[in-house]
């Protein structure tokens, strides 16, 4: 519309000066005034031209823009303030899902979901979830807390620390409970030292047979969403680790010499099946009254 409203007005301009340019001769000093009549015209109508296009615009702008709910300020209507990365920022209860997930209202107002960082907890609907539930409650029963986020999304969720007032670390309690397992497939979002107390806390839960525990074989949270049963992989030490195509076993004992090796033993393959015993991990093994090789790596 506009660009039709320009070529018209060029039109009727260049119809003018040619006028001008052939009756000059007879008559200078009228047309002289009729160019700077034209003049003025010209400036005139170019600043309301200017001023017609701006409302337009400002028209075709207004009718693009969503609206703003009846009750509801521009600054209200804003984007939420960004989460900030790596740094506590504040934030209150209104509700725990389950052992690994809490609503809360953040510190600029906003209501969130988070995900518990570094952990997994058992389900709602496998055994020692309503259990874990239960402490995680429990533990955020002051609603206050401080949120650490690592910028991830897991399923919409944020993903973060959660701390006390007292600094106090809730993921680390549920681990510490037998309550939760360390979430060794994410643990290189955490630092170095938050990847060894998360897993020495696991260790200790599993050997002292606390909360999940207390299950010979227990089914990981990972397994039973998909509803399988994969093996529990361990290093030389005992340490759970994060199941790798390279590992190729649990440990094994000799029954002839009571001596049990793990994956990377020299001998691991050698121990011939008639006195090849498989035991879950070293502790088992202990247990039975069998000792580590020595010339393992």
């Amino acid at each position: 519309m506009t660009g039709g409203i320009i070529a018209i007005a060029g039109i009727i301009a260049l119809a003018g000066i040619v006028y001008i340019l052939l009756g000059w001769r007879r008559s200078p000093r009228a047309y002289r005034a009729m160019l700077v009549l034209a003049g003025v015209f010209f400036v005139s109508g170019g600043l309301a031209g200017g001023r017609f296009v701006h409302a337009l615009n400002l028209g075709q702008n207004a009718a693009a823009a969503p609206p703003i709910p009846a009750g509801t300020s521009s600054v209200a209507a804003a984007s939420p303030e960004p989460v900030p990365i790596g740094r506590p920022i504040s934030a209150t209860l209104t509700g725990v899902e389950d052992g690994d997930t809490i609503y809360v209202r953040e510190w600029n107002g906003t209501l969130a979901t988070i995900r518990l960082a570094g952990i997994d907890a058992p389900e709602k609907t496998q055994p020692y979830g309503p259990e874990a539930t239960a402490n995680l409650k429990r533990l955020l029963a002051g609603g206050s807390m401080n949120l650490v986020c690592t910028g991830e999304l897991s399923y919409g969720r944020q993903v973060c620390k959660i701390l006390l007032p007292n600094g106090e670390d809730v993921c680390l309690d549920q681990i510490k409970g037998g309550l939760a397992w360390h979430y060794k497939q994410y643990e290189d979002t955490q630092t170095l030292l938050e990847q060894s107390e998360y897993a020495a806390a696991e260790d200790s839960a599993r050997h002292a047979h606390l909360g999940l525990w207390a299950d010979s074989h227990p089914t990981a949270p990972w397994d039973f969403r998909h509803g399988e049963q994969t093996q529990l992989c361990f290093d030389k030490y005992d340490h759970r680790v994060q199941c790798t195509a390279s590992y190729s076993g649990p440990v094994r004992g000799n029954e002839h010499t009571h001596i049990y090796e793990w994956p990377g033993c020299p001998y691991y393959d050698v121990i011939g099946e008639s006195n090849r015993v498989e035991f879950a991990n070293a502790q088992r093994a202990q247990e039975a009254g069998y000792r580590p090789a020595h010339n393992c790596p």
